[in-house]
């Protein structure tokens, strides 16, 4: 690989965990964007970067040629031992399969089944805030940010709070760790998933949970490994997205404080808010695909079985696709063009109930507190799959 952004002679490479320590290096894959919409990293595990709107649209899309099955969604191929456990989790599958498991487990995330949830979600986002507000400084993350997704977690699948609260720990574990650092946590997890899942067959409730419980491959039930699979995907997707995306806009209003009066100043800015929020922030960093056979693509011939790894980051900051990328603008007239829940056949199973997280969170968040500062250093995930910020210390202001 050439060496467009460090020192002459010095490879630079896009998995490299180091350049992700203070964030997502925007400024590394603005410099490689401009000589290549197709990138090849020719690090320990070499792949192909996809760093432009068009090009990440394509792939995401275009199953034919690009699977998500064969190696799974990461960098690192899938293991031997772990494909069993991955047969059940939507990201890692391809069609057939994929459709079908994806039929039966999406129906209750629609937008129209959700809509019962909404004023509830309200509700309890608005009693997060007041509390914290109570306390005056907190740390953002752990105490409002991951709060919101278990909480929605909690009303959408009807588990108590006592059902809930053995999931918290480990599934942070696993969010700021990553799968391959988290097999305690995991393990953790799948106990605790087994537990509800017995339980729930044993006294089945009109719930969602009762619904993973009972759910089953078309062509025979799904065995204890798969269904803990499917389960896991289910319980870190759910929770992830909203964390990492609520935290990390926090931090970009802070750095943006006219965009934060505007939002409270105007009510009708949330909805496009939470768009441009997924945008800038983009939760998820990459999504990797496998090439099924030989495709050209931008020009570059990939051939079968190479790594292409879409950089939804560097997706969501191209400047042929939005205008200014690096400025945070509420107002962004298509902000929604975004790609940060994914396209096509894989595109996010949970966005609307993400987005119905965002929109009540912000909502009560722009009502209720009048100002906010943060008041030590936003410690940075650093990690390459995604956006993440572990701890943000913010001291809040009532309205």
């Amino acid at each position: 690989m050439e060496a467009p952004c460090g020192s002459p002679g010095t490879a630079l490479h896009l998995a490299a965990p180091g350049i992700y320590r203070d964030g997502i290096p925007h400024a590394v894959y603005d410099r490689i964007r401009t000589d290549h919409a197709v990138h090849h990293d020719g690090g320990a595990t070499p792949f192909y970067a996809v760093l432009t709107h068009a090009e990440a649209a394509r792939v995401l899309q275009d199953t034919a040629h690009f699977s998500s099955a064969l190696k799974g969604i990461l960098i690192e191929d899938v293991s031997e031992q772990m494909r069993p456990v991955m047969r059940a989790m939507l990201p890692f599958t391809d069609a057939p399969s994929h459709t079908e498991l994806r039929r039966k487990l999406a129906a209750p995330l629609l937008a129209g089944h959700l809509a019962g949830l909404k004023a509830r979600l309200g509700c309890a986002c608005e009693a997060l805030i007041r509390a914290a507000l109570a306390d005056g400084e907190v740390e953002f993350v752990h105490r409002l940010a991951a709060e919101v997704p278990l909480t929605a977690f909690g009303l959408l699948t009807g588990l108590e709070r006592g059902e809930l609260e053995p999931l918290r720990e480990p599934s942070d574990a696993v969010i700021e760790n990553g799968l391959n650092g988290s097999s305690v946590a995991i393990a953790q997890l799948c106990q605790h998933l087994d537990e509800l899942v017995g339980r729930r067959l044993r006294e089945p409730r009109d719930d969602y949970m009762t619904w993973l419980a009972q759910v089953d491959f078309a062509e025979r039930p799904m065995s204890s490994l798969e269904r803990n699979g499917m389960l896991l995907q289910i319980v870190i997707g759910a929770l992830e997205t909203a964390r990492n995306t609520i935290a990390g806009f926090l931090v970009a209003l802070s750095e943006n404080p006219a965009q934060w009066h505007a939002l409270r100043g105007d009510r009708t800015l949330v909805g496009n808010a939470v768009e441009e929020s997924l945008r800038f922030v983009s939760p998820v960093n990459y999504l990797r695909r496998t090439t099924v056979t030989a495709v050209d693509l931008r020009g570059v011939s990939l051939p079968p079985g190479a790594r292409v790894v879409v950089f939804l980051s560097a997706a969501n900051r191209d400047p042929a696709r939005f205008v200014r990328p690096h400025e945070l603008s509420l107002g962004r007239t298509n902000a929604r063009q975004h790609l940060a829940l994914g396209a096509g056949a894989h595109f996010c199973m949970g966005a609307a109930l993400a987005r119905m997280q965002l929109t009540a969170f912000w909502s009560a968040f722009g009502a209720a507190v009048a100002d906010f500062e943060l008041t030590g250093p936003c410690e940075r995930g650093g990690l390459v799959q995604q956006n993440l910020i572990k701890r943000l210390p913010v001291r809040l202001q009532a309205a």
